[in-house]
């Protein structure tokens, strides 16, 4: 019993093989226990799942009704270096696609500051 014990602890952090079934003669009683021994794996994987989420929405409903004030605040920690530039504001508000074209205008926005 003991080392039953052992073994599926020894599973449930998973350090398994199913080589170590390979002395039982019995086919059956092989099979019982790899059956048993996958699932205790997936019945652990699924508990500890669970409790990482148990631990994520606890995390979640504590810092929930701060998080806009939150947000707002890295907004206007960071207003100071989203303001436009005289001289290279055209370059940080282009949009995604029509970006690429700005590297050809680069060394003319240089020069001009």
């Amino acid at each position: 019993m003991y080392r039953s014990f052992l073994t599926v602890f020894d599973s449930a952090l998973s350090n398994y093989s199913f080589e170590w079934f390979d002395p039982i003669e019995d086919f059956w009683i092989k099979l019982r226990a790899q059956v048993y021994l996958l699932v205790m794996v997936i019945t652990f994987n699924i508990l500890i799942l669970n409790f990482i989420i148990a631990i994520f929405s606890s995390t979640f409903t504590k810092f929930e009704p701060n998080s806009k004030g939150l947000y707002l605040s890295k907004i206007i920690w960071y207003r100071k270096d989203m303001e436009f530039d005289r001289f290279y504001g055209a370059l940080l508000l282009s949009n995604a696609p029509l970006n690429f074209y700005n590297i050809f205008f680069l060394p003319f926005f240089m020069l001009m500051s």
